[in-house]
Formats: C-alpha cells, sequence, structure tokens
C-alpha cells in the first residue's frame, strides 16, 4: 500500500491509499473514514441528481487494515485516477495564476494575451477559442 491522491476526471482531490489494483483501468482507493466521510459527502451533495443517487445508500465497511489503519473500498464502478506529483504542481500553479488574475486585471489580459501568441503557434490557432465563445454565446442566448 501506498499513500497517494485521487480524483475522478476533475473533481476534488482526495488523499489516500493504493495497493496498485485497478478496475477497468481505473484506481482503486482505499481511504480512512475520515477522508471515506469527505469523499460521501462531497458526492452526495453535487448538483447532479443521476450521478448523486449512486453515493447516497453507500455503505461504509472496512475493507482492510494498513499498519494498525482501517480503510474502505471505493474502487470497482468509478473512474478515479491516481494524481501524480507533476498534476499537483500544474493544479497548484493554474490556482495560483487565477487568484492573482482575479485581483490585477492588468496580469490577466497579459496572461491571456500569452496564451494567445502561443495557440497562433499551432495548426488550429484561435479556432478552439471562438468554438468555445460561440458555444458559451449560444447557451446564454436560449
Amino acid at each position: 500500500m501506498k499513500l497517494t491522491k485521487f480524483q475522478i476526471e476533475d473533481d476534488k482531490i482526495f488523499q489516500g491509499f493504493s495497493d496498485g489494483s485497478t478496475w477497468n483501468g481505473w484506481s482503486n482507493p482505499y481511504f480512512t473514514l475520515e477522508v471515506a466521510k469527505e469523499v460521501l459527502e462531497y458526492y452526495q451533495n453535487q448538483s447532479c441528481e443521476e450521478s448523486k443517487k449512486q453515493w447516497l445508500d453507500w455503505e461504509l465497511k472496512v475493507d482492510k487494515t494498513f499498519m494498525g489503519i482501517d480503510l474502505y473500498y471505493f474502487g470497482g464502478g468509478y473512474i478515479w485516477s491516481e494524481v501524480t506529483k507533476e498534476e499537483l504542481e500544474r493544479i497548484d500553479l493554474v490556482n495560483k495564476v487565477i487568484d492573482n488574475c482575479k485581483k490585477d486585471e492588468e496580469y490577466l489580459r497579459d496572461i491571456v494575451n500569452e496564451y494567445f501568441q502561443e495557440l497562433e503557434t499551432t495548426c488550429r490557432g484561435l479556432d478552439g477559442i471562438k468554438e468555445t465563445l460561440e458555444e458559451k454565446e449560444n447557451k446564454e442566448n436560449v
């Protein structure tokens, strides 16, 4: 067992344990009781009713004990991924940039300008940005 972090898609990150096993290629996390309760609180209170239902009747039961710590299994049917150190560093950097952009409009303009300049060097150019803006405008006009 190793201590690591897990995430479903881009949702909240939770610290847990991995025994290296997978389900259909997805990680099988084990959480302490405290973290297991956090996981359930997070997913039982999500806005998507269909997804929320599968978490509501979750039965917390000890599946393994590691070094005297009771662990609760949350794999087998969920698309958990182990979060790497590099991903955590990227997420931290993104959050810092967002925080600075909220405080400083000029910094936001500089970041967006640099991003656009970088995109212009790719084969798609600014097409992806234009498509995203069009989709957003279409949703707002509905």
